[in-house]
Formats: structure tokens, C-alpha cells, sequence
């Protein structure tokens, strides 16, 4: 069973970060944005059952839950924590999630490496230069995909909704992936 050790709030307005005293899923973080992708996670889809949940993004030891512009936090506050009390179980893998302190190394030239070779570069920096920022704050980025030297990124859990994630935060993405990949690398929303 788990407990809720802290309500965060954080740069979106419409999303809250929930502390839980236990790992609740691993370094991959696990996303929800509707019931039917809920479906084999029995918290999440408790969390839909509740109404106006939009996203639930888990992530280490945290659980971000994003409402609906009809939702109220005053009303759902509550049975979220109830939920969350009740139907989270902690993850099954047992490494901690301190690998984000690995260094990168160097580089070398990212033109020569294959389209595989770049993709895993590129996952690399977001998992240790990126994702833990946006952890912080309820949120995270999956990687779309890369054409013509552009990464196509996809924000999840309070990072989905919030209003500065076409502009600080994707500046924020664009120069660590340029300063750890490559100067040329441009990144955009997919």
C-alpha cells in the first residue's frame, strides 16, 4: 500500500505532482492521457473513473495528474489521494532511479553515427540531462522520432498541458540536445 507524502504543485495550473513514499514505476516513466490506455494499470484507471482527470503521468516515486478544465481541485483533491492510497502497488524492479548522475561521453560526430546510433544519443541526453528537470516539476518528453535533423518530441504528464512547453521548456530541450548532440540539431512539438 502506498502513501501520498506530499502535494506538489507545479508549473501547470492544471496539474499537481503527488509524492508517494515508495517507487511507484521505474527510469521509464509510464503515461495515461485517456481510460482505454489505463486499462492494465489499475490506479490510473481509478484515477479516470474519478471524472475530469485528463493525464496521469508516474515516474519514480511520483504520480502527476493532470484535470480537465472543469476540473476542481478543492473537490477532487481528496478522492485522488484516496485512489492513489488505495490502488497504487510499488514497482517491481528493484534499481533506483540515482542512474541520472551517469556522465555522458563525448560526443564524437554525431553526422557519422546511423539513424539508431543518433536516436539512442539523443535518449541518452534527454534520460540524463533533460527528464529529471522535467521530473521535478510533474512532467516528462518522449522522443518521436528524427527526420532531417529534426527531433520531434512529445511532452508528458503536466509537462503535456502546461503553457510554457512550446517556449522555455523547448528551449530548455533544444540546448541540451544541442550542446550534447549537436550544434545542427533542431528540435520541435510533434
Amino acid at each position: 500500500m502506498a502513501n501520498v507524502v506530499r502535494i506538489l504543485e507545479t508549473p501547470n495550473p492544471r496539474a499537481r505532482r503527488f509524492k508517494i513514499d515508495l517507487p511507484v514505476a521505474g527510469h521509464s516513466p509510464l503515461s495515461f492521457s485517456n481510460a482505454a490506455h489505463a486499462e492494465r494499470h489499475p490506479a490510473a484507471k481509478a484515477l479516470f473513473g474519478l471524472g475530469f482527470v485528463s493525464s496521469v503521468f508516474l515516474l519514480g516515486d511520483s504520480v502527476t495528474v493532470a484535470l480537465t478544465e472543469e476540473g476542481d481541485w478543492e473537490e477532487l483533491l481528496p478522492e485522488i489521494v484516496m485512489t492513489l492510497e488505495e490502488r497504487l502497488e510499488p514497482w517491481s524492479g528493484a534499481r533506483a532511479l540515482a542512474e541520472n548522475a551517469e556522465e555522458l561521453e563525448p560526443a564524437g560526430d554525431f553526422d557519422a553515427l546511423d539513424l539508431d546510433g543518433k536516436l539512442r544519443r539523443i535518449e541518452k541526453v534527454l534520460d540524463l540531462k533533460v527528464r529529471p528537470n522535467l521530473a521535478g516539476d510533474g512532467g516528462g518528453v518522449e522522443l518521436m522520432g528524427l527526420e532531417d535533423g529534426v527531433a520531434y518530441i512529445h511532452y508528458v504528464g503536466a509537462c503535456g498541458s502546461c503553457p510554457s512547453a512550446g517556449t522555455a521548456t523547448l528551449d530548455f530541450v533544444r540546448d541540451a540536445l544541442r550542446t550534447h548532440v549537436s550544434p545542427a540539431l533542431d528540435v520541435q512539438l510533434s
